[in-house]
């Protein structure tokens, strides 16, 4: 018997229809959630201890996670010295998210410069807004370990 004077046959198929439509939807958001999920789980490379790597890896991991105190651990004796802890906390106070990237490590005796290339999120706004910084992170050895000589990204320190 018809409803309301559709046949029963079309009710059916714009039901299934509907049916079909968002197991679609809901198959698109499950791929695209693995994909997603595949693209951020690339892996961290982990660097050797006691290597420029290591130090400027150390440096940028402390930034994120706003720990001042290691961050500054990473500059030499004389970079120490022309930046406080409040110079670099003010540096990135509105750094939002950001991704670091080295490039190339041409290490030459005691000194090297680390080649970087960093993504900084636009912030969270829908038009995004994110650039890329290019940085050279020079070190030196002191003490036998490797530090940072140079006021790096974000710091802006004298």
């Amino acid at each position: 018997m018809p409803l309301l004077g559709v046949p029963e046959s079309v009710i059916m198929s714009a039901s299934a229809r509907w049916l079909v439509s968002i197991a679609i939807a809901i198959s698109v958001i499950v791929v695209a959630s693995v994909v997603a999920e595949m693209a951020l789980d690339h892996g961290e490379t982990e660097f050797g201890p006691g290597t420029p790597e290591a130090t400027v890896q150390a440096y940028f991991r402390a930034i994120q996670q706003r720990d001042t105190e290691t961050a500054i651990a990473q500059f030499t004796t004389d970079l120490q010295e022309r930046c406080s802890t409040e110079d670099l906390r003010l540096s990135y106070q509105y750094l939002s998210d950001f991704s670091a990237r080295i490039r190339d490590t041409p290490v030459r005796g005691e000194v090297t410069q680390i080649d970087m290339g960093i993504a900084i999120n636009g912030g969270g706004s829908p038009f995004g807004g994110g650039y890329d910084v290019d940085q050279l992170i020079s070190l030196e050895q002191e003490d036998g370990e490797w530090r940072i000589s140079e006021s790096p990204w974000p710091s802006d320190c004298p």
